[in-house]
């Protein structure tokens, strides 16, 4: 028989607790493991143009209302991680309460560049990509809005003065 030293019974002792723990687990869940939902909106950025070699990151944002003045460009309400900027395109996720919300763009930021010099390459549209008709998106109770797909025009980056504009001459067409 071979000895074991004493200092690795304990841990021995601990691994035979693991299938016991793993059944607790099991029993203390009432109605068993379910999937975690998730509200809020999903879907692909389209890239565009040549990635500028001053790229910090590109991230999706959503705005209950469209901006109608460069301050409300503060009152985002999430965006989202990081997105890649090397394939074609990224897929992307934003976690959303349930509701309307008016306006979900693609921001660029340049490295180093305060966050007021942060660029649009383009938000969803009605059709007419990076920079038509913005088409509002509704989140419901416990589900995903999928399907929620950008353009960031890296050829077209605006400015948020020419966005803001841009979004107000779309508004007065209406």
């Amino acid at each position: 028989m071979r000895r074991v030293k004493k200092a690795l019974l304990p841990r021995i002792h601990a691994l035979r607790q693991l299938p016991f723990l793993g059944l607790l687990l099991l029993v203390a869940c009432e109605e068993g493991l379910t999937p975690v939902s998730f509200e809020g909106i999903s879907g692909k950025v389209a890239y565009n143009g040549e990635v500028p070699d001053a790229t910090e990151w590109v991230r999706v944002v959503v705005y209950a209302d469209v901006p109608t003045e460069l301050d409300d460009f503060i009152d985002l309400l999430a965006l989202s991680d990081t997105l890649g900027l090397e394939a074609p395109a990224d897929s992307y996720v934003v976690t959303l309460d349930p509701g309307a919300y008016d306006l979900v763009l693609s921001f660029w930021k340049r490295i180093d560049a305060p966050l007021t010099e942060l660029r649009v390459g383009g938000w969803y549209t009605r059709g007419d990509p990076p920079f038509g008709e913005p088409a509002a998106v509704l989140v419901i109770v416990d589900e995903e809005s999928p399907g929620i797909d950008l353009t960031m025009d890296y050829d077209s980056l605006l400015s948020l003065e020419q966005a803001l504009e841009r979004l107000e001459r779309l508004e007065r067409l209406r």
